[in-house]
């Protein structure tokens, strides 16, 4: 979705206000926030736009007003494309130059219904393949979330395989969706 739609992914970008802020309290009454530490804004504010079921666009505008209760140039950083996804025609060029770009939902949902959870991979599926790149059959659970009932609906969809966030290497006898991954970050040597 936000290769389509070319702002920041809300989630990391509220974090990363937060961040910015130098862990100065927010107060922000359209919030219910008063002196509120970051990671207590941040629960709250996520909840808060879940809650109101907020479309991307009204998301991206809470980014825009904490960014200015913070003093920070939202804009600036959406012109460097701070914390935002490829372009589809960036992805277009990846995938002619031999990447293969696989499924990981279309908006990094993972509903524990069905027929949603199923759409979400037929959309991302569509967009993917618009871009040009190889037939989508391997997938990644957003944020490593997953549950047993995902497994049938996968195979249903055509998934062939499923990684986790749970830290390890497969094995033979790994099932093959619920594969585990090396994830590398900072605390990694």
């Amino acid at each position: 979705y936000y290769a389509t739609y070319n702002r920041p992914v809300f989630d990391v970008m509220l974090s990363y206000l937060l961040w910015k802020s130098g862990g100065r309290p927010l107060d922000w009454p359209e919030f219910a926030l008063k002196e509120a530490a970051p990671a207590e804004a941040r629960r709250s504010i996520k909840a808060q736009v879940n809650q109101r079921g907020l479309s991307a666009a009204e998301k991206d505008a809470v980014l825009a007003c904490l960014a200015a209760r913070l003093d920070i140039d939202y804009e600036g950083l959406c012109a460097r494309r701070l914390l935002q996804l490829m372009t589809l025609d960036e992805v277009r060029k990846l995938a002619a130059a031999g990447l293969d770009v696989q499924l990981h939902t279309h908006r990094h949902r993972v509903p524990h219904d069905r027929s949603l959870f199923l759409r979400e991979l037929e959309d991302n599926r569509r967009i993917i393949a618009g871009a040009g790149s190889a037939p989508a059959v391997h997938f990644c659970y957003p944020c490593g979330r997953y549950a047993p009932e995902f497994l049938p609906w996968l195979r249903e969809a055509g998934v062939v395989s499923a990684t986790t966030s749970e830290l390890g290497l497969a094995e033979a006898r790994t099932d093959r969706y619920l594969l585990p991954r090396l994830l590398d970050d900072a605390r990694m040597s």
